[in-house]
């Protein structure tokens, strides 16, 4: 007789194989709620597990082709890599050894390695410091920019205190190393700001990032110019203008040479030489 199983009485329930309604159903929520739970946990690890592979697979093929410090901020900004091209408003930096070429013909293959890579260890952080992004080691040049990667209303004042920070460790090198047996050579820099074009060139087989336009090549003339003008660092009065005045100089100074007429350029060029005090 099934009305004979069922009891409502905790006692005949302990005692017997009869079946205590209460109990039943505090059961069957109980292994209800439990499978529930387990569902859910076990649905978001694997959306969890799959956007961590995805994300892996992502870092693994970006890191193929580009800087660590590079495809790190390609898949943190909104850069989108489908598209041919995109248009920016960026600072672009570049920074260099002055007569490096010449010092690493008297250096060994070890030493000339070993120098580059002090310098590198010194200037780098200087720029990520300041937002910006590395787009070439070109020997012992740095091809930086900021703005580029992700737009930035701030991008000539995070540059122009980026060159400024990298002057000031350039001569703390150099003054780590005197009486050194090889000498820290001086650190030169030149900025500017323009419209890049950011994207990615080359055949499937070999991609690089790169950003193109006519502000790249002016900051590589400018560049050269810091020798004419025997200034460590020489920046557009464009850059001024944008950065607002609001870049603590720390031991610099700056001095204007308008009308410069720069060689390779076809117009002269407002500009302004960056020297140590005194």
């Amino acid at each position: 007789d099934g009305a004979g199983m069922i009891t409502r009485d905790w006692a005949g329930y302990m005692m017997s194989a009869t079946i205590l309604v209460g109990a039943e159903v505090d059961k069957l929520l109980s292994i209800g709620v439990v499978t529930a739970v387990l569902a859910v946990a076990v649905s978001r690890a694997r959306r969890l597990m799959i956007a961590a592979a995805a994300e892996r697979h992502a870092a693994e093929g970006l890191s193929r082709f580009f800087a660590p410090e590079v495809a790190g901020q390609i898949r943190e900004t909104d850069l989108d890599l489908e598209t041919p091209g995109t248009r920016r408003e960026a600072a672009v930096l570049i920074v260099d050894l002055r007569g490096f070429s010449e010092i690493s013909t008297r250096l060994s293959p070890v030493q000339t390695i070993e120098l580059l890579s002090e310098y590198h260890a010194r200037i780098v952080p200087v720029i990520h410091g300041h937002g910006g992004a590395i787009d070439k080691y070109l020997g012992d040049g740095i091809l930086a920019t900021f703005g580029a990667l992700r737009p930035s209303d701030s991008r000539a004042a995070d540059a122009l205190a980026a060159l400024c920070g990298v002057l000031r460790e350039g001569a703390a090198w150099r003054a780590s190393r005197e009486g050194a047996p090889v000498q820290a050579p001086e650190v030169n820099a030149a900025l500017d700001v323009g419209t890049v074009t950011v994207g990615i060139v080359g055949h499937e087989s070999r991609l690089e990032f790169t950003i193109i336009g006519d502000v790249v090549n002016r900051v590589a003339k400018l560049e050269k110019h810091t020798r004419t003008l025997d200034a460590p660092a020489v920046v557009s009065t464009a850059v001024l203008e944008q950065a607002g005045g609001a870049v603590d100089l720390g031991g610099l100074s700056f001095h204007h040479h308008d009308g410069e007429a720069v060689p390779g350029l076809a117009e002269p060029m407002d500009l302004v030489a960056i020297r140590p005090d005194g």
